[in-house]
């Protein structure tokens, strides 16, 4: 009886680290297409690249990134990332411009466009990136 339930469980264990072995298989395969593959010529024209570009650049690893989100990604983690951030974007928002991104359009906005009061509340600057100050104690 207990050979039986013994075997049982080895054949999980053997799914389970067949499951493990696949699963680390396709992190290191997205890994290396992040880090390490050249862009290839549509994204160096979406992307309006030059054209001695390595994979080290930064747009060519945000463009892959946002392909990998919009691959795995679900509507439960838009939602997770809309409540977590303070931008004040909905989920289908936080989804468009993932789209957009995996997609290779840039969106770039303007102070004019922006206006002074969303730039002022949100610290918001033209190139995307979000300052937030420090609290000292006196």
């Amino acid at each position: 009886m207990f050979r039986k339930i013994r075997h049982a469980f080895a054949k999980v264990r053997v799914i389970f680290n067949a499951l493990r072995a696949g699963l680390y298989g396709f992190v290191l395969v997205c890994a290396g297409w992040l880090f390490l593959a050249p862009p290839s010529q549509t994204e160096i024209d979406r992307l309006s690249l030059p054209l001695r570009a390595t994979a080290q650049h930064e747009a060519v690893r945000a463009h892959r990134m946002a392909k990998l989100v919009v691959l795995v990604a679900n509507d439960r983690i838009y939602g997770l990332v809309a409540r977590r951030g303070n931008a004040g974007l909905s989920a289908e928002q936080i989804r468009n411009g993932m789209v957009l991104a995996a997609a290779g359009t840039s969106l770039r906005v303007s102070d004019a466009e922006l206006g002074a009061d969303a730039i002022q509340k949100n610290s918001i600057r033209p190139s995307g990136a979000k300052f937030v100050t420090a609290r000292t104690t006196p």
